[in-house]
């Protein structure tokens, strides 16, 4: 599996699937065939996607998408969802990709796992470019490349900016956050986003309903003019620091 992670962030896809074929033949042992375990059946497909092995990319993928539907794996069905989206796009089949990747989306949004909803940004934005809808890649892409620079993911930091510049944008310069911007019960709620809790276990952790949680979470959003989860990690982890606490002088 880290040779596979490796040579895709080199993008070299075809050394994705020399790393991974050899699981093949072993599918059906039971900690390879969960879906929420490994997930390499998801690397898997994409990888074979990009080498436009559409067919072979179906007959790995609709397997881990239907066993990740049964058990209710949210992980594995964003996953899929994400992949689902790019084997559609390389048919042609545009609307149905970004049903896709807006699932993926969906999936992701209470999870706290920065890189694959990172990964679904930027498939989703770089579909979004090539059928020239510029401001929907554009708030892909860059929330994208902001969740990868926080996680130190340069060579998917790169692929942003060339996703990026090859619509003629420039990548968005990283926010700071200001003081005094949020309230002690915002700050309190966006510092425990950036360490990668989902709604449900703020709101346990701090005794309100979930429902508190999102109303706060949207307000951070409005004030620091961010749309993402990851975004809102970025700027928590940006040199200013803490948002409700003055500076002094």
């Amino acid at each position: 599996m880290a040779a596979a992670h490796i040579a895709r962030a080199r993008g070299d896809h075809a050394d994705v699937v020399g790393a991974l074929e050899v699981l093949r033949p072993l599918a059906e042992v039971e900690v390879l065939r969960e879906p929420g375990v490994l997930g390499w059946q998801a690397l898997y497909a994409d990888a074979l996607v990009n080498l436009g092995q559409l067919d072979e990319a179906e007959v790995v993928l609709a397997p881990y998408e239907r066993l990740a539907t049964e058990r209710g794996c949210r992980s594995a069905m964003a996953r899929a969802a994400r992949v689902r989206g790019g084997l559609l796009s390389a048919r042609g089949r545009r609307d149905e990709a970004v049903a896709a990747f807006e699932a993926s989306v969906a999936h992701l949004e209470r999870l706290p796992m920065p890189f694959e909803r990172a990964l679904t940004e930027l498939e989703y934005g770089s579909l979004l470019r090539r059928a020239g809808k510029r401001s929907a890649a554009a708030s892909q892409l860059r929330a994208a490349r902001e969740g990868f620079s926080v996680l130190a993911a340069r060579p998917f930091v790169e692929r942003c900016d060339r996703e990026l510049a090859g619509s003629g944008l420039a990548p968005a310069k990283r926010r700071h956050v200001e003081p005094n911007r949020l309230t002690p019960q915002e700050s309190s709620v966006a510092r425990l986003v950036a360490s990668g809790k989902s709604n449900r276990e703020i709101a346990s952790e701090l005794v309100v309903s979930v429902n508190t949680i999102e109303y706060h979470l949207s307000n951070v959003y409005g004030k620091l003019g961010i749309r993402s989860r990851s975004g809102l990690v970025a700027a928590m982890l940006a040199p200013q620091g803490d948002p409700s606490t003055p500076q002094r002088s």
